[in-house]
């Protein structure tokens, strides 16, 4: 199933993602509350969370590539739970390898869809707003992070990205 499908729209679910996601409530208390909203038992609710957060999570060569090429220092921030952490450390450890600083949702206690996240980011690397790009492929995150300063890129595809970081 995909991410949409597995959650069915339900909007209930948002706040409780976001709770799992900033290390608020337990992987226990996560699936209590998942399975009930979505009718389905523990096991199949379980079954399915991994299902969705590891196969659609698929490293983009082309991207990658162009991120190795930024010849700036690179951080990340990135909305994830605990769950999808320890998958993402496992499989993706090359491009955390080239960031000088990552920030997970579930470490920081923040999301990306609250402006105190990139206030908090700002502070945290010492930079003014204006000298931080930040590149996401959520409107909302690119929203809030411009709100408060910071240069953005809204991304969609390699080639757009390409183009926007020459500008």
């Amino acid at each position: 199933p995909k991410f949409k499908k597995f959650w069915r729209g339900i909007k209930s679910t948002i706040y409780l993602r976001r709770q799992f996601g900033t290390s608020k409530i337990s992987f226990r208390e996560f699936v209590n509350k998942g399975s009930k909203f979505l009718d389905l038992s523990k096991r199949e609710f379980i079954k399915q969370f991994k299902y969705t957060y590891t196969h659609s999570m698929k490293l983009k060569k082309d991207v990658f590539k162009t991120y190795k090429k930024i010849n700036l220092n690179k951080y990340i921030l990135s909305d994830v739970n605990p769950y999808q952490l320890r998958y993402l450390k496992r499989n993706f450890s090359q491009v955390f390898k080239l960031a000088k600083k990552v920030f997970f949702s579930t470490e920081i206690e923040m999301r990306k869809s609250e402006m105190k996240t990139f206030r908090f980011i700002i502070k945290r690397l010492k930079n003014k707003p204006q000298e931080i790009l930040y590149i996401d492929n959520y409107k909302e995150n690119i929203k809030n992070a411009k709100k408060v300063g910071i240069k953005t890129i809204l991304f969609k595809n390699n080639k757009q990205l390409k183009n926007d970081l020459r500008k």
